[in-house]
């Protein structure tokens, strides 16, 4: 049956390599294709090292690929349009935390009184309020990177990249950190693209979930999780589901 979805995100044939320092050429990503649909969270799973990393830089324009294409329903984003959430918090230190999130918009020209009220809604939205004068060296990890997340959501971009954001994170906090970013993207209803290497985070995401192998990558093998959001980590459709990936996932790293 023909998916009527609309496409946000069209990649085809992606193939991307690089040379380390003994002038060795290492092939990282080797033809892959992919659709992103609009208001989708799509979760990119995959092992540390195959590449998803290169993929949301090719996505976000931070470099260009060997070989296929890119495209973007309505035409390419212009810089900023696109946001980004980095496993590493990259917060201004010597910021605050509301001036962090207004960084960007303050960059693009929006006025001052715009961009300090879309910045304390956005705080509010993460569960900062309270915390907009305090700088980054008083906040928890998972607190940075609630600021990261509301700066990323102030550029008002409509795709949203997330690069393995609750990695650095204690276990509690990210489950807290999960809960979370579902609620932001049902309230914002953005195109999320989310990569981890944890499958249970995978499915804990993921309207729906891509699995690459090991590099060079290429999609080989792709899952709906048809369970209601909030799942429940710990039911047998949950464990069960877990475990079809993770036989897969294996399959896939041999």
């Amino acid at each position: 049956m023909a998916d009527n979805r609309e496409v946000r995100i069209k990649i085809r044939g992606l193939k991307k390599s690089f040379t380390d320092k003994k002038h060795n050429t290492l092939q990282v990503l080797d033809g892959l294709s992919l659709d992103v649909y609009k208001n989708e969270f799509l979760v990119i799973l995959g092992p540390g090292q195959c590449g998803k990393t290169v993929l949301l830089n090719l996505i976000l324009g931070l470099d260009t690929p060997d070989e296929g294409t890119i495209e973007f329903s309505g035409g390419t984003p212009a810089k900023g349009e696109i946001g980004m959430v980095f496993q590493r918090y990259a917060l201004f230190p010597w910021k605050t935390v509301i001036q962090n999130v207004e960084a960007c918009p303050k960059f693009h020209g929006v006025d001052k009184a715009r961009r300090r009220e879309e910045a304390q809604a956005l705080i509010k939205l993460v569960g900062l309020a309270g915390f907009e004068n305090a700088y980054p060296a008083a906040l928890s990890g998972g607190m940075k990177q609630r600021v990261g997340i509301a700066r990323a959501y102030a550029t008002n971009a409509d795709i949203m990249l997330m690069d393995e954001p609750f990695g650095a994170l204690d276990a509690q906090t990210r489950y807290q950190m999960q809960d979370e970013i579902l609620k932001i993207w049902q309230s914002k209803m953005t195109t999320v693209v989310f990569v981890t290497n944890n499958i249970e985070e995978a499915v804990t995401l993921g309207d729906r979930i891509v699995l690459l192998g090991n590099k060079p990558s290429v999609v080989v093998n792709e899952f709906v999780p048809h369970m209601e959001r909030p799942r429940n980590n710990l039911s047998s459709e949950f464990l069960e589901f877990r475990n079809v990936i993770a036989d897969k996932m294996d399959l896939a790293l041999t």
